[in-house]
């Protein structure tokens, strides 16, 4: 398959359009039916970058002060992940600006 000039692999039974932007930044991972895109997974250093923050330790401080603050998706040994259209929606909620 053919995309935007670029060759992309697909396995049997995956789709084969990618999402469009605005089903991605407004729909949350649960109503995405688990689905991410590779490209919408941060970690607390991106998450600092895109919201104007000098510190990525910040991001795990907001988990501790706000319940509302979204659920990483995985934890790693270099981190925890979260899905960049999960905070997106959480920092447009509380009036944070985006630096995306």
């Amino acid at each position: 398959m053919e995309h935007s000039g670029r060759q992309i692999r697909t396995m049997p039974g995956q789709r084969t359009q990618p999402y469009q932007l605005k089903d991605t930044a407004e729909r949350s991972v649960e109503e995405r039916e688990g689905r991410v895109l590779v490209t919408d997974l941060v970690g607390a250093a991106e998450i600092a970058g895109r919201l104007g923050l000098k510190q990525a330790t910040t991001v795990h401080a907001w988990r501790r002060w706000y319940e509302d603050f979204p659920q990483p998706i995985a934890s790693l040994s270099s981190g925890l992940v979260w899905a960049w259209p999960d905070v997106t929606r959480w920092a447009k909620a509380t009036g944070r600006e985006i630096h995306d």
